[in-house]
């Protein structure tokens, strides 16, 4: 699950259909997958952040 996660996100990211996410899966209220990514404020520079 973690890789086609990722694959969707980098895709997502590379076809500029999105600047930037934060995403959380969890299973039986347990995290099993966290990722930001890319940008929060590109102009800006700020990156996303986890929280």
């Amino acid at each position: 699950m973690t890789e086609r996660l990722d694959e969707a996100i980098d895709q997502a990211l590379a076809d500029e259909r999105i600047l930037g996410t934060v995403v959380l899966v969890s299973r039986d209220g347990e995290p099993i997958y966290r990722r930001a990514a890319d940008w929060a404020d590109r102009e800006g520079g700020s990156a996303m952040g986890k929280n």
